[in-house]
């Protein structure tokens, strides 16, 4: 029997953490979608690993026949979004824009120039 639909199931049960965090984290849930479709991005570099490393079960053999498979970008959809939202919740980290003051204390200085004689 073949497999065809192992790595999508995977890759979707993905999806079920990445959902519950969205759904419970009201204040992540933009960096979580910026992050996700950032790390889509690497689902990309697929056709490097297979079929010399990685040969996934993909669906109609998309791995096999293009080197690219819609799981993996389901895969590093969610995983990405995963890390970054269970980083910041654990790490209480918050998300604050940063005030001008802020911004004007974290900018370089400028140190007038000097004329030279």
């Amino acid at each position: 029997m073949k497999h065809h639909y192992t790595w999508l199931i995977w890759a979707i049960g993905f999806l079920v953490p990445w959902t519950a965090l969205y759904l419970f984290n009201p204040q992540l849930r933009k960096v979580m979608w910026r992050t996700s479709a950032a790390t889509t991005l690497l689902g990309l570099i697929e056709p490097v690993f297979v079929p010399s490393y990685w040969n996934p079960p993909s669906l109609f053999d998309l791995a096999q026949r293009t080197g690219f498979d819609i799981e993996s970008l389901i895969f590093t959809f969610a995983i990405g979004g995963i890390g970054v939202a269970l980083y910041l919740s654990l790490d209480g980290q918050h998300l604050d824009p940063w005030t001008k003051a802020e911004e004007k204390e974290l900018l370089p200085r400028r140190v007038p120039d000097r004329a030279v004689n």
